[in-house]
This record gives C-alpha cells, sequence and structure tokens, in this order.
C-alpha cells in the first residue's frame, strides 16, 4: 500500500456531496450549537443535516436562507454522527452517545425509524456510515469493532475482530472502501488502521463473527481517528493526532512509500511511548507547520496507557437488566418527549443491578492469561502489551455486541492464545535457526531435531567435561605443590620442581 502524508491545511481528495467532519457552527446565527458532523444529502444537493453536541440532529434546507432547520431528534446526550442514506434524501442515520445508531424518515421524524441493537455496557455510538448504494449500515461503538447492519433491521450482519485492535480513547470513525464498498476499514488506539474483508459475510445470516485476517496499515505516529475514502481516485485518506493527513493508495506513486508486494519491515510505531504527560494541552497552530507536538503525543500516550491500565468493566456496566433493552423498528419513543421511567432507571444505575451482575463482571474482568508484567517486553510497545491484558473482557464485550445468544468466549480465548503460542514458538525456532548458523555454518547446519539435539547433549557434555577436567586438575596442583600436567588418556601425572 503506497502511502503519501501532508500538513492538514494542504487538503486531500473528498466526495463534495460526501459527509464533513469538524467543529462548526450551525446556520442558525440566534441559537449557535456547535456541531460535530454534518452529512449533505447526495440526491438533492440542497439539504444539509447536522448533528450537534447538545443532542439535536437540525436538517437546514440550503434554499431558505436562515430559516428555522427542522428539528429531527432532541436528546439530552450528543449526537456525534449523522449521514444521509445515498440514494434516498428521505432517510438518514444517525450515532447517539447513550442511544446508539438509529435510522430516521424524515417524512415521520416523530419516532425513529429502527433503533439498532447495542449492548449496555457500551451504548455510545461514534460513527455511522452508508455503503455507496445504501444496502449496509457500518457502525462504530466504544470499545467495541466496526459493526455491521443493513438498514431497516436492529439485529446486526456481522462484527469485525482482530484481538489487536482498541477504540475507546478518541471520537473515531469507519468507512467502506474498494470499489464496490467491499472493505471495512478503521483506525485503532494502538496507531494502526485495519482493513477487513466482507468477503464471507451472508446478508441472509444474522450476529455472524467475522475473524479474517484484516490488513494491517502502519505509518501513523499516534492515535487513529479519522477515515476516509475517495471511490474517484481510489484512495484513502486517515488523520489522527498528528498534524498530518495520509494517504493510502493501492497502486505505485512516484515518490510515495510502501509497496503491496514487500511487507512492512515493522508493522507498528517504533518511538518510544510517552509515559507521563501534562493535563493541560494546548496546540499552537500559528506556525502553520508539520512538525511532531510532542507535548499533544505524550497526552496521548498516556490518555491510551491510563484508560487500558484502570479500565474495569463495572465502569461500562450500565444498569439495564440485560442486553435486550433495544428497541426493533418503529418501537423508539418521541425524540422530543421527556425521557421514560425506563429511561430513568438507566440514568440512575441502580445499585441492584449491578449486585446482579456481579459475578459476571467480576469473571469479565480477569485479565488475559499468560499476559503478565515479565511478558510485556514482548510485545512492539507498551499499549499492544496492556491490549494484550485487556483481550479477555474486549472479546466478551466484542462477543456480546455480535448477539443477544452467548457465544463460547473461553474457546474463542483459548484459540487466539494458541495462535499466538505458537506464533511465538515460531519466533523461538527461528531465533534457534538463526543461532545454529552463526555457530555451525551453512555446510554444517544440522537437518532433523534429533541430529540438532545429539550436537546439543554432545556439546553439553564436553563443556562439563572440561569443568570437570579444570577441577581435578586444580586440586591435584594444589596437593603436590608445583606446576602439574594432566593426561587422562595415559593418567600418567608428572610433577615438577
Amino acid at each position: 500500500m503506497s502511502r503519501y502524508h501532508r500538513g492538514r491545511g494542504a487538503g486531500s481528495p473528498t466526495n463534495p456531496a460526501g459527509p464533513v467532519y469538524g467543529v462548526i457552527s450551525t446556520l442558525d446565527d440566534a441559537t449557535p450549537s456547535p456541531a460535530d458532523f454534518a452529512s449533505v444529502d447526495r440526491i438533492s444537493g440542497h439539504l444539509l443535516s447536522v448533528a450537534t453536541e447538545h443532542g439535536e440532529i437540525l436538517v437546514y434546507d440550503l434554499r431558505a436562507g436562515k430559516s428555522e432547520p427542522l428539528a429531527i431528534a432532541k436528546f439530552k446526550t450528543p449526537f456525534n454522527a449523522v449521514e444521509f442514506h445515498p440514494l434516498n434524501g428521505h432517510f438518514l442515520a444517525t450515532a447517539n452517545a447513550k442511544r446508539g445508531a438509529m435510522l430516521w424518515d424524515l417524512r415521520h421524524h416523530q419516532q425513529a425509524l429502527c433503533q439498532f441493537n447495542y449492548i449496555p455496557e457500551s451504548p455510545s455510538c461514534m460513527s455511522v456510515r452508508f455503503n455507496c448504494n445504501g444496502t449496509l449500515l457500518l457502525t462504530l461503538h466504544r470499545r467495541l469493532p466496526p459493526i455491521l447492519y443493513s438498514p431497516g433491521a436492529p439485529e446486526p450482519l456481522a462484527t469485525f475482530y482482530h484481538d489487536e485492535y482498541f477504540n475507546s480513547c478518541t471520537m473515531k470513525s469507519c468507512t467502506f472502501a474498494g470499489p464496490q464498498d467491499e472493505l471495512v476499514v478503521s483506525g485503532s488506539d494502538n496507531f494502526n488502521m485495519f482493513i477487513w474483508r466482507l468477503e464471507g459475510v451472508d446478508l441472509d445470516e444474522k450476529n455472524q463473527w467475522m475473524e479474517t485476517t484484516p490488513v494491517i496499515l502502519a505509518g501513523h505516529r499516534s492515535i487513529v481517528n479519522q477515515v476516509r475514502y475517495n471511490r474517484e481516485r481510489c484512495l484513502l485518506a486517515s488523520s489522527g493526532v498528528e498534524k498530518i493527513i495520509k494517504l493510502w493508495s493501492p497502486f505505485a506513486q512516484q515518490g510515495w512509500e510502501g509497496s503491496l508486494t514487500q511487507a512492512e519491515a515493522l508493522p507498528y510505531c517504533t518511538r518510544a511511548l510517552h509515559r507521563e504527560s501534562s493535563d493541560h494541552v494546548s496546540q499552537d497552530f500559528s506556525a502553520r507547520n508539520t512538525d511532531e507536538d510532542q507535548v499533544m503525543l505524550a497526552f496521548f500516550d498516556t490518555l491510551v496507557q491510563h484508560e487500558l491500565e484502570s479500565w474495569s468493566t463495572v465502569d461500562n456496566q450500565n444498569s439495564s437488566k440485560s442486553s435486550t433493552h433495544t428497541s426493533t423498528c418503529s418501537e423508539v419513543s418521541s425524540p422530543t418527549e421527556e425521557p421514560s421511567d425506563e429511561e430513568r432507571d438507566w440514568d440512575q444505575d441502580p445499585q441492584t443491578d449491578r449486585d446482579q451482575n456481579e459475578e459476571n463482571v467480576q469473571d469479565q474482568d480477569i485479565d488475559t492469561p499468560n499476559v503478565s508484567e515479565l511478558s510485556w517486553q514482548t510485545y512492539p510497545n507498551r499499549i499492544f502489551y496492556l491490549i494484550a491484558k485487556k483481550r479477555r473482557a474486549l472479546l466478551q464485550l466484542a462477543v456480546r455486541g455480535t448477539s443477544r445468544h452467548p457465544r463460547n468466549v473461553d474457546q474463542l480465548l483459548q484459540r487466539l492464545l494458541g495462535e499466538q503460542k505458537q506464533a511465538a514458538t515460531q519466533a523461538r525456532i527461528s531465533d534457534w535457526l538463526e543461532e545454529t548458523q552463526r555457530l555451525f555454518g551453512d555446510d554444517e547446519l544440522p537437518t532433523t531435531s534429533a541430529e540438532a539435539a545429539a550436537r546439543e547433549q554432545r556439546r553439553r557434555d564436553g563443556v562439563l567435561f572440561c569443568r570437570n577436567r579444570r577441577t581435578q586438575e586444580f586440586k591435584i596442583g594444589k596437593a603436590g605443590g608445583g606446576a602439574l600436567f594432566v593426561d587422562f588418556n595415559r593418567i600418567i601425572i608428572i610433577l615438577m620442581g
């Protein structure tokens, strides 16, 4: 994968009718409201939807000037993303910090058309994205991998899992990519991008668990937050904490780094991680350069590590009595009404529910087996180690987010650990072969494991023999009071002096 990076101010190719991300203000000057995300209707070109941090989804008709926008939803929790359906401007998808992902119909906006299932432990949805023809919807929840839905159906089609993927500390996005949107892309807190294939997903099945090995793109030096794909130029853009935007292309580009035919020498960031940082961080954009801000990098390095070290699934427990507190199509209360009694119960987080789930929580909080402080140096850096340490809890959370039907988490975890053990064994074998080649040379390499073991035993016997010989020489010399030579073949002792 060829890549190129440039400063934020330089821009990158984008679809002008696609979603827009950034901190903007709504068009109504009388009641300004910070907005996190905006989307333009690709069909009409004159409808603009805005997701605000004040819990509103506002739709503006750009032909009407500064008229009052249509308020689709008014919640107490922020909306993180919104996107129009690519082929039908009447529909749009939203991502809410507590209500998860929803589908809305502008013609009947008094209630959501569909509330997509989510688990109480991770209700916060930060990104929604349709594929090019609107038949699939991709969502991203905090601490969960990307989840695929069919619009209008509350149950997920599939969850895309990888044991190194982690998404918790910052607001991230996900996207489809490829000529036919056959790829799923998202950034991770371990500074890498993950690309899964849709190949193998059965659109007629629900709650599928996809563990196909993703393509992992390395090159960023901090958290990867935003990913966008440009279909016309076949370019993938990514950005995050750094002051640069990276462009990725599957084709060879003059002056770009990387290649699809050669694997990365180091598929992870090699810079030293910061362990401590200041709580007060600000960026100075007056210099207008792309030099790395070490204070900012240190802040997010520390943030990720503290998040993983202190994270307990107790913090994520919602007071919902089960993960089935999700609404099916057309069963969501009016977005402008006061919270229902059930919603108030969710907010109050009663102790009784926590007591009921205490046993399950304790099981989830157990660190991953065979991942201890003594083994952290076997990982690329401390963030990779901490992700591995929390793998059991992350896996349990991801499995719950996939289906209401429990899967054998221990079996999945055992297989993952078995694969890791096999990889570690292969690495040790590789190191042993390199050391053997250094000792014996190309012409004297053992051809079988039995021969190698026999050589190793002869070497150990020889070392032991030499040690015993030196001990006997020392004792005899001390008894005779002079210099000595010992010929063990003829057992002849010659004393001199």
